[in-house]
Formats: structure tokens, C-alpha cells, sequence
């Protein structure tokens, strides 16, 4: 059987977040100094009680960097560790490679906070209205679907569909350079529970496949598969083999209380 991965589905993470259970300043500033010795990640931090921001680690790599942001609230008292854009990649594929020390996280304590998962479309000469793909697809949603809502951006080049706050959220926009149209769905809260024992435990090949499933099957609930901008949707789902509920069910079983 294929096997359905990141790389096979051309697939890239754009953000990805530790929920750490410690906001103590020497520990915080131990594990940005770790990050930066072995990896040569930049890390700044941010307290949000105090609005303190600062540099701990400087780093030539300028595209490796990460934020650590200190959380006080009656909620919840930890601090999440982030890594946007190619800094997200770049650490995801650090774990892949086993090359990360997770001791310095205190792992027993440490929750998958938030990952977001791409697709950039390539635009191609025939496709000339972009934005009205967009729009379409934002009336659609609206229309057919009183549980999700779709909502445009003033210059009409994004689409935002659900509640910033919900456990999927997904995006679509044009890329700077026009040359991109990306799909994009970021996981978090309830719904991050079900992945985060294959991510810690380093079994990426199930971790990708699953979470490949869930990206298109949300994706596939709001779009229309036989419009031009969604072919690679309609290609690639077809090839996603569907896991079992109780092998979902058993994944998400496995995992600790998580706080966002």
C-alpha cells in the first residue's frame, strides 16, 4: 500500500507549538540556549502579563528562529514555544531526524499545542481570477454550511473559514508574488489531542498519514472538488486511505491533558 506522507502529498508545516508547563525564567532561557547550541535557533521572548520582550539567543542562521511567550492567566500558567514559517519545517524536521533532546522539555509535562499543515497550488496561466475562486467559495460555504462560517478579507486575497478559537481553522490566500494559491489548516485544542501521541513517541510516518487524512477531509467538506484551483484536492484525496475509527480513537486515548 502507498505510503500517504508529507512529502509525497507535497504537504509543509507552517506552524507548530510546545506548550510548556514552566514559565521560570532560567529554564526558559536554558532551553533557548539549547535550541541555539545544537541548532543554531534564534529565540526571543515575550511576557504577556508585562509585555516583556527581548533577545535570548542571537543566531547568524536567519532563518531559524523560534518565540518563546510566557502565558499567566487563571486558565493556564506555562509558556508555548513557537516556530513559524520555514522555522516550523525546519524544527519539524529536526524531530524526524531524532535529533532533538527532549529531557530539556521535561516531555511528561509537554503538550502539542497548535500545528498548521499547507498546500501551495501553483497558479498557471489559465488561471486568471484567483480572487473570484475565493469569493465563490466563501458565498458556498456560507450558504450550505450554518456550522462553519467563511469570511473575506478587505482586499479580497484571503478566505477564513470557522472561529479563530476552534480546533480547526482553516485559511486560503494568495501568496505574495500572486504565483501561489495555499490551502492551509491549523489544528489545535481537542482536535491536536488526536496526533500528539504519534508526534512525541516519533512515529512521523502514522503522525503525517493521520493528520494527511484530517487536512483533506476538512478540506473536502468545503470545497468544491470540481472546480480548476481544487484538481490537486480531488487528485490526492482519492489516494488517502482512510484509517480505521478505533485506531484514531486508541491515538487520542493516549495522550495527556492538554492546555492551549
Amino acid at each position: 500500500m502507498r505510503v500517504i506522507s508529507f512529502y509525497s502529498e507535497d504537504l509543509k508545516v507552517d506552524y507548530l507549538s510546545l506548550n510548556l508547563q514552566f514559565n521560570n525564567l532560567n529554564q526558559i532561557q536554558k532551553t533557548a540556549d539549547y535550541l541555539g547550541d545544537t541548532f543554531g535557533c534564534k529565540s526571543t521572548l515575550l511576557d504577556q502579563s508585562t509585555k516583556l520582550k527581548k533577545t535570548l539567543v542571537e543566531s547568524a542562521k536567519r532563518n531559524y528562529s523560534t518565540s518563546f511567550i510566557i502565558n499567566s492567566t487563571k486558565y493556564w500558567r506555562g509558556t508555548t514555544l513557537c516556530f513559524k514559517g520555514n522555522s516550523a519545517q525546519l524544527f519539524y524536521e529536526v524531530l524526524k531526524s531524532k535529533k532533538l533532546d527532549w529531557t530539556v522539555f521535561d516531555l511528561d509535562s509537554t503538550n502539542l499545542g497548535r500545528i498548521d499543515v499547507c498546500y501551495d497550488r501553483k497558479l498557471n496561466s489559465t488561471d486568471r481570477y484567483p480572487h473570484l475562486f475565493l469569493e465563490n467559495s466563501c458565498q458556498t460555504i456560507n450558504e450550505k454550511n450554518d456550522k462553519q462560517h467563511a469570511k473575506l478579507s478587505k482586499n479580497g486575497r484571503i478566505l477564513w473559514i470557522g472561529k479563530r478559537s476552534s480546533s480547526n481553522f482553516f485559511r486560503v490566500y494568495l501568496k505574495p508574488g500572486r504565483k501561489k494559491i495555499r490551502f492551509e489548516i491549523e489544528v489545535k485544542k481537542d482536535e491536536v489531542k488526536n496526533f500528539q501521541h504519534d508526534f512525541f513517541t516519533g512515529q512521523f510516518e502514522r503522525f503525517e498519514e493521520l493528520l494527511t487524512e484530517h487536512f483533506y477531509h476538512q478540506a473536502t467538506r468545503l470545497f468544491d472538488l470540481e472546480n480548476s484551483y481544487c484538481d490537486w484536492l480531488r487528485n490526492s484525496f482519492r489516494r488517502v486511505r482512510k484509517l480505521p475509527p478505533e485506531e484514531v480513537l486508541i491515538n487520542s486515548l493516549s495522550t495527556s491533558f492538554l492546555t492551549e
